[in-house]
């Protein structure tokens, strides 16, 4: 799956939760992803586009959720729609037969807002 990250408006009482859910998202350093976090008072397009693959869903999915936690707004677009649903829905009933529940949710939220 291929998306493209964007974000605004950290608060500035979660601006290190931000800085480690902006690096595990892109590998980038602790400079850089420090950079994006406190220059982005509009939506940042500096994330780019990048690929998850299933192994990769669950940590995607909780480092976006702690993103949202942190920011104004998260959008999250979709390069590919249907080859994304097919990821998620085996990520979710991958969650579902390892009994993580809350994992499962999130990802059905993404899924079926």
């Amino acid at each position: 799956m291929s998306v493209t990250v964007r974000f605004r408006g950290v608060r500035s009482d979660r601006k290190i939760a931000a800085i480690k859910a902006v690096r595990s998202i892109t590998n980038l350093g602790l400079k850089e992803a420090k950079d994006l976090v406190e220059t982005s008072p509009e939506y940042s397009s500096a994330f780019g586009s990048f690929q998850i693959n299933t192994a990769s869903v669950p940590t995607f999915v909780r480092d976006i959720n702690e993103l949202r936690e942190c920011c104004a707004a998260v959008e999250v677009q979709d390069h590919n729609v249907s080859e994304s649903v097919v990821l998620l829905s085996q990520a979710a009933i991958s969650a579902i037969k390892d009994q993580d529940f809350n994992l499962a949710k999130r990802i059905i939220d993404i899924l079926a807002p």
